[in-house]
C-alpha cells in the first residue's frame, strides 16, 4: 500500500515539474515580460576572425572549416550603418567577395569592408615587392590588409616617399594571387604593396637610388596612396635655392649689392633649412653687404665735395653704419663723417657770415648807419676763413674792412651834407635847405636824423615868421 501511494506521488511531481518547464519555456520564448517583441533583421557577422584578402565563405558553400560569416538576427534599432542583411545577399555576395580589412569575431560585417574579388586589385593599382625587417613581420607591426607610409632614407634621414599605401600580402600569394596566410616556416621579408600605375616609374627609382622603409600609416588614410616623395621636392628646392644663390652672386659681380641681398634674404627665408643656404648665404651677404658700404661711401664723398649736401652725406654714412656693420671702412667713414661736420659747421658759419655782410650792406644803402656800425662789429667776431659764400670764396677781414670803409664814407657823406643844411638853415634860405634834405632822403632815404633836420627847418622857418 506505502509502495503505491509513494509511486503516485512521483508520478504526480514529474507531472508538476513538466507543467512548470513549459510555463518556464513559454515565458522566456516571449521575452519573459509582457512587452511587445523587438522586430530583428538578419545581418552577415563573422564567425571567426577574417584576414584581409581572405574569401568570405557562408555555410553550404565550401568546407565546413572554410566558412567565416553567416547571417542572424539582429535588433533592426541596433543594425550599424553599413551592414549586409541577408535580403541583399544576392547582390553583395552573388560573386566572390573578400574582406578589404582584418574582421574580429562576431563583428557585423560592412559594406565598405568588402570587395568583390575581381576588383580586388583595381585597374589603376599595381603590386610593387619591397624587402622589410623580418622581426617587422614576425611582430605584427606590418600585417596584410594596413596602410602603410613609404619612407626614403637619404644621407640617414627618413624622407616621405608615399602615404596611406595599402600593404596587399606578406610573403607569399595563394595560386590566385590573393593574401595567403602566413605559415610559421616562410622567412621572406618581402611584402607586397599595391601603388597606383602612374607612380610605378617614380617608386622603381625611388627604390633603386634609396632603401625604402615602411611604418604604420601616421594620419588618417583617405583616397591612398598619395605620392609625397619628399627627396624629389627637396632636390626641387635645392634647385631653386641654388638658383638664387647664383643670381646673388651675380648681382654682386654687378654690382647691384641691394638686390643681391634681397636675393639673399629670399633664399634664407624660403630655404632657410638647406645646407647651402646656411653654409653659402652668410659669406654672400657679407660681401655683399661689404660692396654695399663702399657704394655708398663713394655717394657719400660725391654728396659732399661735389654737392655739398651734408643732410645727403650723413644720411648715407648713417646707413653704411645701420646696414653693413661689417664694411671694413672705419677709418674712411670716420675720416669722412669728420669732414662733412667740420663742412656743416663752416657752412653754417658762412651763412651767418654772409647774412650778416647782407644786413650791413642793406643798412648802409638806406642809410641806417647806426644799424650798420652794430651789425659790423658783429662782423668783426667772425674769425678763419675764408668762408666759400655764393660770390666765392671771400676773407672775413677783408669783408670787414671794405664794409667799414663804406660806412665811414657815408657816415662822413652824411655829416658833411647836415652841415651844409644847417648853413642854409642859418643863413635863412629854408627852400635850399629843404631841397638838400630831399637829396639827402634820396641817399639815406631811412637815416635816423632826417626827421630832426626836417623839424629843424620848420622850427627856424616858423621862428623867422614870427620875428618878420
Amino acid at each position: 500500500m506505502k509502495t503505491q501511494r509513494a509511486i503516485l506521488y512521483l508520478a504526480v511531481g514529474v507531472v508538476c515539474a513538466l507543467v512548470a518547464a513549459l510555463a518556464a519555456h513559454r515565458y522566456l520564448s516571449q521575452g519573459g515580460t509582457n512587452e511587445p517583441q523587438v522586430e530583428r533583421v538578419h545581418i552577415l557577422l563573422a564567425t571567426r576572425d577574417i584576414s584581409f584578402g581572405e574569401r568570405l565563405v557562408l555555410p553550404g558553400e565550401g568546407e565546413e572549416e572554410e566558412h567565416n560569416v553567416r547571417f542572424v538576427a539582429w535588433p533592426r534599432n541596433l543594425v550599424p550603418a553599413g551592414a549586409i542583411p541577408e535580403e541583399e545577399k544576392a547582390e553583395t555576395l552573388g560573386e566572390v567577395c573578400r574582406a578589404w580589412t582584418d574582421i574580429t569575431q562576431h563583428e557585423p560585417i560592412l559594406k565598405p569592408r568588402v570587395i568583390a574579388d575581381a576588383d580586388f586589385i583595381p585597374e589603376s593599382m599595381y603590386l610593387e615587392r619591397v624587402r622589410v625587417d623580418r622581426e617587422d613581420i614576425v611582430s605584427g607591426l606590418l600585417r596584410p590588409g594596413m596602410s602603410v607610409d613609404v619612407l626614403q632614407m637619404v644621407d640617414r634621414r627618413p624622407l616621405d616617399f608615399m602615404r596611406c599605401v595599402r600593404l596587399y600580402a606578406v610573403g607569399s600569394l595563394d595560386r590566385l594571387g590573393r593574401p595567403a596566410p602566413r605559415r610559421e616556416d616562410d622567412v621572406s621579408p618581402n611584402v607586397l604593396l599595391l601603388i597606383r600605375k602612374e607612380h610605378r616609374q617614380d617608386f622603381i627609382a625611388a627604390d633603386k637610388s634609396h632603401e625604402l622603409l615602411l611604418r604604420p600609416a601616421a594620419g588618417p588614410c583617405g583616397n591612398g596612396p598619395v605620392l609625397v616623395n619628399a627627396y624629389q621636392q627637396e632636390q626641387v628646392r635645392r634647385q631653386e635655392a641654388g638658383d638664387l644663390l647664383a643670381a646673388a652672386r651675380q648681382l654682386i659681380e654687378e654690382g647691384e649689392y641691394e638686390d643681391a641681398l634681397s636675393t639673399l634674404e629670399r633664399a634664407v627665408s624660403q630655404y632657410g633649412e638647406l645646407g647651402e643656404v646656411t653654409e653659402q648665404a652668410p659669406t654672400l651677404a657679407v660681401e655683399a653687404r661689404a660692396g654695399l658700404a663702399a657704394s655708398l661711401l663713394r655717394d657719400a664723398e660725391t654728396a659732399l665735395n661735389e654737392d655739398a649736401d651734408f643732410s645727403r652725406t650723413m644720411s648715407l654714412l648713417d646707413r653704411i653704419e645701420r646696414e653693413c656693420p661689417e664694411h671694413g671702412l672705419d677709418e674712411r667713414v670716420a675720416d669722412l663723417r669728420a669732414r662733412a661736420e667740420r663742412a656743416l659747421q663752416d657752412h653754417r658759419r658762412a651763412a651767418r657770415f654772409t647774412s650778416a655782410r647782407r644786413e650791413v650792406e642793406q643798412a648802409i644803402a638806406r642809410g641806417r648807419l647806426p644799424q650798420a656800425e652794430e651789425k659790423l662789429r658783429e662782423l668783426e667776431s667772425f674769425e678763419g676763413g675764408p668762408f666759400q659764400t655764393e660770390q666765392g670764396e671771400v676773407s672775413p677781414e677783408e669783408v670787414y674792412r671794405q664794409l667799414r670803409r663804406r660806412l665811414h664814407e657815408a657816415g662822413s657823406r652824411y655829416r658833411l651834407d647836415r652841415q651844409v643844411v644847417e648853413t642854409f638853415v642859418n643863413d635863412g634860405q629854408f627852400e635850399r635847405a629843404r631841397q638838400k634834405i630831399g637829396q639827402m632822403k634820396e641817399q639815406f632815404p631811412d637815416h635816423p636824423q632826417n626827421p630832426q633836420l626836417e623839424r629843424l627847418i620848420e622850427e627856424a622857418e616858423s621862428s623867422a615868421t614870427e620875428d618878420a
